[in-house]
């Protein structure tokens, strides 16, 4: 989940992201946080197609390294794991 404060100018600002499933908030309008802070949340969205028992829904969520890891570990199959510093 991600919230948003007002400011100045008509655009919303990113001022906070909060895990959907721990509740870990980074507080991101903190202008002394490290930039790669934001990167441990992730931003998951799908439109789910027609037919099927969602049709016409979307799903949007954040979740947080952690909690994807730990989502992950839950799969039946296995997720490929891409080193994309090699």
């Amino acid at each position: 989940m991600r919230t948003f404060i007002e400011k100045t100018r008509t655009l919303p600002e990113l001022d906070t992201v909060t895990c959907n499933c721990c509740g870990n908030t980074i507080n991101v309008s903190n202008k002394n946080i490290e930039p790669w802070i934001i990167d441990t949340m992730i931003q998951i969205y799908h439109e789910f197609g027609y037919g099927t028992a969602t049709d016409g829904e979307s799903l949007k969520f954040d979740v947080c390294t952690d909690c994807l890891e730990l989502w992950v570990e839950t799969f039946k199959i296995p997720a490929e794991r891409i080193n994309n510093y090699a």
